[in-house]
């Protein structure tokens, strides 16, 4: 597998950062040196426009992963606006909590890149875009995996 570059997250908007991590291994060394290997399966993309997107992490830098109210996010583009994209699904593990539990990360701590990475396996994926379930206002930006 290829460890995915933080360049990714430069420069790209949130949906397409929140599209293009569809099918891509997420990784994370814990402190006894074992490392957890899951597949991203549903990606949510939060612009700085959107009244729900995450502040906080206007103190964070590109490319940062932030574990955040138990939810697991990487800020991306932000050089106006603090974009984020929430990684809510993994393989096995389903619902916006389930990726942090699953890699066994502390919510509200900010992960370095040689804990927590990105892989690439050249698995292709298919996907379906719809709305926020909570936030129904036409914007198609929470993308599943329907098939690989």
């Amino acid at each position: 597998m290829k460890k995915l570059e933080q360049s990714i997250f430069l420069n790209h908007s949130a949906k397409d950062v929140a599209k293009e991590l569809l099918g891509k291994i997420i990784c994370h060394k814990a402190e006894s040196g074992i490392v957890s290997h899951y597949r991203i399966i549903e990606t949510e993309a939060y612009a700085g426009d959107c009244p729900y997107v995450f502040k906080e992490t206007q103190f964070y830098t590109v490319a940062q992963w932030i574990a955040h109210e138990n939810m697991l996010m990487i800020t991306c583009s932000s050089k106006e606006s603090p974009d984020n994209v929430v990684i809510r699904s993994v393989a096995g593990h389903n619902g916006p909590e389930a990726p942090v539990d699953a890699l066994g990360i502390i919510s509200g701590e900010a992960y370095p890149h040689d804990t927590l990475w990105l892989e690439d396996d050249g698995t292709i994926v298919a996907f379906a875009a719809s709305e926020r379930s909570f936030l129904p206002d036409g914007n198609l930006v929470n993308f599943k995996v329907t098939e690989a």
